[in-house]
């Protein structure tokens, strides 16, 4: 069995992925996609959207995982 959980903020696992793939090299010289299944139904899912887009845009000013405010 497989189940879908949606993404919260304050929740920094998959920054701290993202984060440690963009210092091998991800992204970096070239336009990388984060896709991510975000299940049928409209909420709680909907915050995992805003959840992705803030921590692209916390990838792109390089701020480390720890430095992260509270949300």
């Amino acid at each position: 069995m497989h189940g879908h959980i949606p993404l919260e903020l304050g929740d920094v696992r998959i920054y701290k992925l993202l984060y440690y793939m963009r210092q091998t090299g991800f992204g970096k010289n070239r336009r990388v996609y984060v896709i991510y299944e975000r299940g049928g139904a409209k909420d709680p899912y909907q915050e995992s959207v805003t959840v992705l887009r803030l921590a692209v845009q916390s990838l792109e000013q390089n701020i480390h995982p720890d430095e992260l405010p509270e949300e």
